[in-house]
């Protein structure tokens, strides 16, 4: 990991201007400088980002994260890191860009699972959690089709904690219940998450609706509603799916299951409520 002052380096272009400004350089790689309020923040409840992102350097290579190359500061003040830049653009703008045929292919769906999965468990086994996992921005696709998980500031490594907080079913009293262990999230999370993801990737449903009232449908969004609207009949798939999202039981990965989804289904574009919305619906051979 090397140090380098911000003053030293050479901007090329800037490619986000959200709070986190990130900058692609003149040798080819990435500057991310962090919003400064969430380094105080994280320091106000006694952790550091500067740590997290210094201690990377011990961690070792994991295939699929983006792991930072060197840490930067501003007058001796920390305010970001460097790493290596990925020629591809988001997940969901490689789905965005999908044709109508290939957004109906189940099983190029869960070739994409496997391949999360696979980086999720190499993850694990260095005890990083990846909270906004759900988050179709912070993972690419590179030119040759490989996938890798950036924004290595807002995962859980080791004890460094992650103040992120996942997209769906986020109250913080919810999380605590069923995915904190010690203060820290769990592998579980990233797991429930991944059944998020099955959601918003395939059939573009935020889980967030569940709870509220649909008007239309006069009454109040189930997981049930969900799952009967996207024609999920498959029994165990289903019963993981109600398992992990409302009684919080870890219920291992969902790659294989979308596989075996393919086997017995094909995805369709369907008019929903008889109207003229249209919805991903899965139909049975």
């Amino acid at each position: 990991m090397y140090k380098v002052s911000k003053k030293d380096l050479l901007y090329k272009n800037l490619i986000s201007d959200g709070k986190n400004k990130i900058y692609v350089l003149n040798n080819g790689s990435v500057l991310k400088i962090l919003d400064y309020d969430r380094i105080i923040k994280y320091n106000n409840q006694g952790f550091s980002l500067e740590r997290k992102i210094n201690s990377s350097n011990f961690i070792g290579n994991i295939s699929g994260i983006v792991f930072p190359a060197g840490i930067v500061y501003d007058n001796g003040r920390f305010i970001g890191y460097t790493m290596n830049y990925v020629d591809g653009i988001t997940l969901y703008e490689w789905n965005e860009n999908l044709s109508n045929s290939s957004r109906l292919n189940l099983f190029m769906y869960g070739s994409i699972f496997v391949t999360i999965e696979k980086i999720i468990r190499l993850a694990h086994m260095k005890r990083i959690i990846i909270p906004k996992l759900y988050d179709l921005t912070n993972i690419m696709i590179d030119k040759k089709g490989s996938l890798h998980f950036i924004s290595y500031d807002s995962m859980q490594v080791g004890d460094d904690i992650s103040l992120e907080m996942p997209g769906e079913f986020n109250s913080s009293s919810y999380l605590k219940n069923s995915y904190y262990e010690g203060g820290l999230f769990t592998e579980s999370l990233d797991k429930r998450n991944l059944i998020s993801l099955f959601f918003k990737l395939i059939f573009d449903i935020d889980l967030n609706v569940i709870g509220k009232y649909n008007y239309e449908l006069g009454k109040f969004i189930t997981l049930e509603d969900i799952l009967d609207r996207i024609n999920l009949t498959d029994k165990e798939l289903r019963n993981k799916i109600i398992d992990c999202l409302e009684y919080g039981k870890d219920v291992g990965y969902i790659g294989q299951d979308i596989f075996s989804l393919a086997i017995n289904y094909k995805l369709d574009m369907v008019e929903y409520n008889d109207s003229n919305q249209k919805i991903l619906k899965m139909i049975g051979d």
